[in-house]
Order: structure tokens, then C-alpha cells, then sequence
């Protein structure tokens, strides 16, 4: 289960770049708490979206469920890849393989949904467990403003 002081350390953040998933070439950045509401409106499952699910078995992890809307999980942070899709979230109803609170990394071109981390905390622990490889030096955070702005509107 995801612990209440994490949730609050990720949802009181205004932005943060996180470098760490287990797609390495670009940074994410964790969403303010507006962004999470207003972008939690997909409407659809992933067999929805994909209706070849059944083609592709490697589209779907372990313990995700492809027929829940994806609104039922919490879209926690985006990845800043010139354009392309990827995003984090938390999955608080997976299948019974699964386990409530699992970080799922949706990667586009390929699309894939991947569970990288059974929860909040495991995934905070990742990245501490990475000599901190998720903060970026400053001269890229500053050189990459204009699109973190971009990115925030």
C-alpha cells in the first residue's frame, strides 16, 4: 500500500526531473497536483485503445490490468522526450498478480505498459539506491527551461 507521507512528498512538489526509470535517454518530471487532475480523463482501457491486445502479449505486463480504465490509475509524472509519450503511474487496482500502489511505466514507439516498481516506495527507494542519478545537473535544468515550460501549460 502506498504510505501517506509519500503521497505527500509527490503531490506537494511543484517540479521536480527525475532521471530514473528503466528507459534511461530522457528525463521525467513529476506533475503538479493540477496537471493530475486536469489530465486524468482518458476514459478508456488499454484493451480499448488497443483492440490487437491479444496479438501483442508483450504490451501488457504482469499484474496490470488491460480492462480498467486507465482514469483509475494516478498519472504521476511525464517523461520529456522531444514530443514522444511516456508517463508514470501508481495502479491502485491491478490484477491479483499485481500488487495495489505498483508504479506502471507506459512507454510509446513501442507502446508498452510495464510494471517497474511494486510501489511508491520501492520506487522512491530506487532512486535513492542510484547514488541520486535522478537529479539533473543544473546547467540542464537550466538549459532545458524553455521546455519544461512548454510542458507545464
Amino acid at each position: 500500500m502506498i504510505e501517506i507521507s509519500s503521497l505527500y512528498y509527490l503531490l506537494t512538489l511543484t517540479i521536480t526531473f527525475i532521471k530514473f526509470s528503466d528507459v534511461f535517454e530522457y528525463p521525467y518530471y513529476l506533475k503538479s497536483v493540477e496537471q493530475i487532475l486536469e489530465e486524468n480523463n482518458h476514459g478508456y482501457s488499454i484493451r480499448q485503445i488497443y483492440d490487437y491486445i491479444d496479438d501483442i502479449p508483450e504490451l501488457v505486463g504482469v499484474g496490470i490490468d488491460p480492462d480498467i480504465s486507465i482514469d483509475h490509475w494516478l498519472c504521476f509524472s511525464d517523461c520529456m522526450n522531444n514530443g514522444g509519450t511516456s508517463s508514470l503511474y501508481i495502479d491502485f487496482n491491478p490484477l491479483p498478480e499485481g500488487t495495489p500502489g505498483q508504479v506502471i511505466r507506459y512507454l510509446h514507439d513501442p507502446d508498452s505498459y510495464k510494471v517497474i516498481a511494486h510501489s511508491f516506495d520501492e520506487y522512491l527507494q530506487m532512486l535513492i539506491k542510484s547514488d541520486y542519478s535522478f537529479i539533473l545537473p543544473e546547467d540542464f535544468v537550466h538549459n532545458h527551461w524553455l521546455c519544461v515550460q512548454y510542458y507545464m501549460i
